[in-house]
């Protein structure tokens, strides 16, 4: 990677991840509010519909940036070519969500979902509008202009959900966060972007790979979506919306701190790694990139597991302490989840999808099928309980496969998630052992206080790790330097 490109790609990640921080603070400041005044059943209608909203957000929106991010060189009329197929396509996509509505409503005999699912597929077709903007600003590392979008769309969505749930709007007050929010931040990209289709516009070449790349990453999206969803499908079918608003919160909690730096780190290190150089480039540059990611999100899920039973009562209120069991089993899942994630990136920045498809069709869906299958028997903590299991049981398995998809051995992979593996896990070692005998407010303060101590410690005292924190330290200061 030349220094140009490396400075732009560190100086991007930087106010991106800065942006994402601060949208962080507010998402977890209105999820608290919204705690507050809304009940579990109002999360759980909404809950009810996530499982078709998120893939057909992802097919109508990040499948579509991910593969023009892997196709680079295509033409603008080939650009034009695809936007305008993506344009159809979606609109099926936003009807197969009203159906699938109807559906779920059937399946967890529950009417509202209807409304919700037809809402929701409206602001799925909306996202083919500015979509290819947003990829083209990634593509060019302009991502300070796709996270002010963001952050604005997400400061009015939360403004628009508290409003209307303090006015008693209930359950559509998280529908109307999310059609607020994406319309605004559609309106920042496309006015920062500038990009309009062409009428004429080929339809050969470079536009046939970006739909067969398309297509494999439609397909291990469903695939994808056919190993996460059912396991909320089964707690809603076994206990309606009130066990299923308690199981949904606390997987979006346990998954929380992995997200945030995960949406906005994705894109960056498949675009960077795109311009990075040879594969020796390419390979450093994706290490870096994990590591950075889970030096934030591992100690921030393995902390949110280890609290949780002071957490949920004094952050989200007393109606919500039924989730700490479910809270701890899903925070062990998704710690595991967040490893095989970051690896995803090696496969994607070479281009080669229909690795993941297999993977996720062959190996991660019959895991995790059977995982929701067995813990059905014990119903919502024997789910949350089968999905940590499942999700830790393919850490190894997803390294070897990604390992050589992505053409780093295994001492770089491993080399760059162990140490926030290890010092997250030795912070929660330090908090199990510590005397916290005081009152829970209390107690949650000084939990954080000896965690992060812990960490930071054991980060430094493992080999390479002052050296590891210069090198941070360097970046921070390449970020603040002018030019």
């Amino acid at each position: 990677m030349s220094a140009d490109a490396q400075r732009r790609a560190l100086v991007s990640g930087g106010v991106a991840w800065a942006t994402r921080m601060a949208q962080a603070v507010l998402s977890l400041g209105a999820a608290v509010v919204l705690a507050r005044v809304l009940n579990p059943e109002a999360f759980g209608i909404f809950a009810m519909v996530v499982p078709v909203g998120v893939v057909a957000n992802q097919l109508a929106g990040q499948v579509i940036q991910t593969a023009l991010l892997q196709r680079p060189e295509v033409t603008e009329g080939e650009l034009s070519s695809f936007f305008w197929l993506s344009l159809r396509n979606n609109l099926w996509i936003a009807a197969g969500m009203v159906v699938a509505g109807v559906a779920l409503a059937a399946f967890y005999r529950e009417p509202r979902v209807i409304a919700v699912a037809s809402a929701w597929a409206v602001i799925t077709w909306l996202l083919t509008i500015t979509t290819f903007q947003e990829a083209l600003l990634k593509r060019a590392l302009r991502f300070p202009a796709v996270m002010g979008a963001q952050f604005v769309g997400l400061v009015i969505g939360i403004a628009a959900a508290v409003f209307a749930a303090y006015r008693g709007a209930g359950y559509w007050s998280l529908p109307i966060q999310l059609l607020v929010m994406e319309v605004v931040r559609g309106l920042g990209v496309a006015r920062a972007s500038g990009w309009l289709p062409q009428r004429e516009h080929a339809g050969a070449g470079q536009a046939t790979e970006l739909r067969r790349s398309w297509r494999a990453l439609a397909g291990f999206s469903l695939s994808t979506w056919l190993g996460d969803q059912p396991e909320l499908m089964a707690v809603g079918r076994l206990g309606g919306a009130v066990p299923l608003g308690l199981y949904d919160t606390a997987r979006r909690w346990a998954r929380y701190p992995f997200e945030e730096p995960y949406l906005i780190l994705g894109d960056l290190a498949v675009s960077g790694a795109r311009v990075a150089g040879d594969a020796a480039a390419v390979a450093r540059f994706l290490s870096r990139s994990i590591l950075a990611t889970l030096t934030v999100s591992l100690p921030g899920i393995a902390f949110v597991g280890v609290s949780a039973p002071d957490l949920v009562p004094v952050v989200l209120g007393p109606q919500w302490t039924a989730s700490v069991t479910l809270l701890r089993w899903l925070c062990i899942a998704a710690f595991a989840s967040a490893l095989c994630r970051v690896w995803y990136w090696l496969p994607l920045a070479r281009g080669q999808s229909q690795l993941l498809l297999r993977w996720s069709g062959y190996v991660q869906l019959p895991v995790t099928l059977t995982a929701v299958l067995v813990g059905w028997w014990w119903g919502p903590t024997g789910v949350a309980t089968s999905m940590a299991v499942a999700s830790t049981l393919l850490v190894i398995p997803c390294a070897a496969v990604m390992s050589r998809a992505g053409g780093i051995a295994w001492r770089g992979l491993v080399g760059a998630v162990w140490r926030p593996v290890v010092t997250s896990l030795a912070a929660v070692a330090a908090v199990a052992i510590a005397d916290l005998g005081i009152a829970p407010t209390e107690r949650l303060a000084l939990a954080a206080v000896v965690f992060a101590s812990a960490f930071v410690a054991s980060w430094l005292a493992l080999p390479g790790g002052v050296a590891q924190a210069s090198a941070m330290a360097r970046n921070l200061r390449t970020l603040a330097t002018p030019g």
